[in-house]
């Protein structure tokens, strides 16, 4: 299945050269020109990445960002604009944009952007499936991996013996205490 992508963005020439571009390259595109019509479309269709436009008719982007988020926390948010400061790209950072872009910008950087976005949900979202399923052992598991699971719970056999090599190489020894993630 292709992923969709809402284009939000008031300049129709803006909105129409992204679609064609992700069309191009293999994507399905919906395109919105406020936030109203951003949020119908959300509605209508499930989408992996946002493309909004900093300064909208009837809001601002970052606004739109935070209800893209509220609604879907998985969904990456590039942020466009021909306004760009570095306050409103730190700002969009920290209210979870994956990239702040200032207008113009080259195609193909916007494509490297988006696919990079997009790795980025997938990795997300496969993180979360292989938490979910060392955590819950009643989790459905693929065949061939119940095994390797148990091990990694109780600390025997082929999950043992990679964290011990993997304790070596840190050079902490095998069987010795793993320094906590962050």
């Amino acid at each position: 299945m292709k992923p969709c992508i809402l284009v939000v963005d008031d300049e129709p020439i803006i909105a129409d050269n992204l679609r064609l571009t992700l069309n191009n390259a293999g994507y399905e595109v919906e395109t919105a020109g406020n936030m109203v019509s951003a949020m119908v479309r959300l509605e209508e269709r499930e989408c992996s990445l946002g493309l909004v436009d900093l300064i909208l008719p009837d809001g601002d982007g970052l606004h739109l960002l935070r209800l893209l988020k509220a609604k879907d926390p998985s969904l990456e948010v590039i942020i466009m604009t021909g306004h760009s400061s570095i306050a409103k790209a730190v700002e969009a950072t920290k209210q979870g944009a994956f990239y702040f872009v200032a207008k113009p910008f080259n195609t193909d950087e916007m494509l490297m952007l988006v696919g990079k976005a997009l790795e980025r949900r997938r990795l997300v979202a496969e993180t979360s499936e292989l938490r979910r399923r060392l955590l819950c052992p009643d989790a459905r598991v693929l065949p061939g991996d119940q095994a390797r699971l148990r091990d990694a719970r109780i600390g025997g056999g082929i999950g043992r013996q990679r964290a011990d090599r993997g304790r070596e190489r840190d050079g902490q020894g095998a069987g010795g205490q793993c320094r906590p993630q962050p």
